[in-house]
């Protein structure tokens, strides 16, 4: 299934995720050739569902704060 590419905001979020990911394969893949395999698959699954939730969590998370921001000036 394609994932579309996130709005730029999304991006440091979804780049700190994949950074926590790549952190946690690593030492699951230092366990042996079996963990290694169960790592990148289990990457590849983390990262899609990263790449669909992320960008709407911020959308909803930054319209929020805009809703906030403009209730607070009024």
């Amino acid at each position: 299934m394609p994932v579309a590419a996130p709005p730029a905001v999304a991006a440091p979020m979804v780049a700190a995720v994949s950074s926590a990911i790549d952190q946690k394969v690593a030492a699951i893949a230092a366990r042996g050739r079996e963990y290694e395999a169960i790592a990148k698959l289990s990457r590849e699954i983390i990262e899609q569902v990263v790449w669909e939730v992320v960008p709407e969590l911020a959308e909803v998370i930054i319209k929020q704060e805009l809703d906030r921001l403009a209730a607070s000036k009024r």
